[in-house]
């Protein structure tokens, strides 16, 4: 399992990056970041995203196998 699924999320939304941005008041280029797994998200920006794509949290992200 990917530690992340925003994007699979986001997409199945049908948000452009820029709408979810909008949405989650998070930038373009840090969603990017975190879809691409160039970051992981601090747990507000987190809790803004799925709130944004209305996804549980925990569906959303799942770091734990990476530690």
């Amino acid at each position: 399992m990917k530690p992340n699924n925003l994007k699979k999320a986001r997409l199945k939304s049908k948000l452009t990056l820029a709408k979810l941005s909008q949405l989650s008041d998070v930038s373009i280029s840090t969603i990017a970041d975190i879809e691409n797994y160039r970051t992981i998200p601090r747990v507000d920006t987190a809790q803004r995203l799925a709130i944004s794509l209305d996804v549980d949290l925990t569906k959303l992200f799942d770091y734990r196998e990476l530690f």
